[in-house]
């Protein structure tokens, strides 16, 4: 029966949780069902706290993988502000601080050098999410970081859309679309 479903809904208060406390068993069997590749969806008749209060209640109660990991966002405002209206805390959005618009190629490797800038080792960067569309800030240090955070097995890697091209002003013009992008991070 598992094999045949994909995805699993669930009321929230007093099914996955009681108040503040989680059901007996309710966050193992969603992390059970999270290895085996199901989709989770968790809806309830509570009307008196937004999407974003239940999904905060939800990521602070024990055993609701309370780690607070964020998405590192290579894509657009529009996209940005989706992830805010969902209480999803990402960052990366718009020109990365690290790369200043400068890459010295003599001096790639040097204590200046752009690398020792982007600092991956920030304990409050916890990545859960690497979310990847069109982005006119892409640039090397964005897909450096994309990659060294795809280095942790618990990431997930997601592309909004692998079309290679968009439509311009001009039949002949070609405008990369976010499919480049994307297969530039699933490379690297």
């Amino acid at each position: 029966l598992l094999c045949e479903i994909d995805t699993f809904i669930f009321d929230a208060d007093g099914v996955l949780w009681l108040d503040s406390t989680p059901i007996v068993g309710s966050a193992e069997f969603l992390e059970f069902l999270i290895e085996h590749g199901k989709q989770i969806l968790v809806l309830t008749n509570n009307s008196n706290k937004s999407r974003s209060a239940l999904l905060s209640k939800m990521q602070h109660m024990r055993g609701f993988g309370a780690d607070n990991r964020k998405v590192y966002l290579i894509g657009s405002k529009g996209f940005a502000e989706q992830l805010d209206d969902a209480g999803i805390e990402h960052f990366g959005c718009g020109p990365d601080p690290a790369y200043a618009g400068n890459i010295d190629d003599d001096n790639f490797l040097s204590k200046d050098a752009f690398v020792y800038r982007v600092g991956f080792d920030d304990p409050l960067t916890k990545v859960g999410a690497v979310v990847v569309g069109f982005e006119k800030h892409f640039s090397y240090v964005k897909l450096m970081r994309a990659a060294n955070f795809l280095q942790d097995e618990e990431c997930l890697f997601l592309g909004t859309n692998e079309d290679e091209t968009s439509p311009g002003p001009h039949p002949k013009m070609i405008i990369p679309d976010a499919g480049p992008i994307i297969a530039a991070v699933k490379t690297a």
